[in-house]
């Protein structure tokens, strides 16, 4: 497996209506962090607050990050974004992903029908893992690319999505996804290796 558990510090959990309903994850981007969820994790819930493991692990850090920024909500586009800003983030379990990194044109590549993919988050039906803020990593396949009028439920959506094949569990909801990549070695030129 390409993951090791630095991917799970990427993580923390939205709490909406006192319970945990989604996870998000820190991206960076120069020297901003920032928190990215699916907006449905927030949209219909009152109170929502932030929770994220500190360095002890064996608890919990909650806050209200207050607004969120929706770039498409009425387009559709299920996304949000906070600042990453708490107010004793060096006491913090977490890592953030270079933005840079993430985006679609790394090495040139692209997702593939049946790439195997990674997804940290929290299983909520476990209930000892949501009291706990414990992230695990769940994979699956890309079944389908580009798919269009795909809807949470039938108060959100249709968006265009890729389709991952793997059975869905409540609270990985905003996860953070990779992909595998398969770099294949060029063929070396025999006019310089005899």
């Amino acid at each position: 497996m390409p993951l090791d558990d630095t991917h799970t510090k990427t993580v923390g959990f939205v709490i909406g209506d006192d319970e945990v309903v989604g996870t998000f994850f820190v991206v960076q981007r120069s020297d901003k962090c920032f928190m990215l969820t699916a907006a449905h994790n927030l949209v219909p819930h009152n109170a929502v607050k932030t929770r994220i493991r500190t360095h002890d692990g064996s608890t919990l850090y909650e806050w209200d990050p207050g607004p969120w920024f929706f770039p498409d909500l009425d387009g559709g586009l299920d996304l949000a974004i906070n600042c990453f800003d708490p107010a004793s983030s060096e006491d913090l379990l977490f890592t953030a992903i270079p933005i840079d990194e993430q985006g679609m044109d790394v090495m040139g590549a692209h997702p593939k029908l049946g790439t195997t993919v990674y997804f940290a988050g929290l299983l909520a039906p476990v209930e000892r893992m949501g009291e706990a803020g414990i992230p695990m990593v769940r994979s699956g396949s890309l079944g389908a690319l580009y798919q269009p009028g795909v809807a949470y439920d039938e108060s959100w959506g249709p968006m265009t999505a890729h389709l991952i094949d793997t059975r869905s569990w409540g609270g990985f909801s905003g996860s953070p996804c990779w992909w595998q990549m398969t770099i294949r070695a060029q063929p070396s030129d025999p006019k310089r290796h005899p």
